[in-house]
């Protein structure tokens, strides 16, 4: 029975230290994810919204001559 629970301390204290592990990797793989998603949704975002400004423009300017 002692060495059951000695066995069952290790197995849960590994599993522990293996969860751990994974779970400040997947942070660390999460985090440089974000880090690297960030600017480039910035990026993306201000194209988008210089592409739509343009685009009203256009739009603005066509309208305009056939008042």
């Amino acid at each position: 029975w002692c060495a059951a629970m000695v066995l069952f301390e290790r197995v849960s204290s590994l599993i522990f230290s293996t969860a751990a592990s994974a779970f400040t990797q997947f942070m660390t793989t999460s985090y440089m994810a974000s880090a690297l998603l960030v600017p480039f949704g910035l990026v993306g975002w201000s194209i988008g919204y210089i592409c739509r400004e343009l685009f009203s423009k256009r739009i603005l300017r066509r309208r305009s001559p056939q008042k």
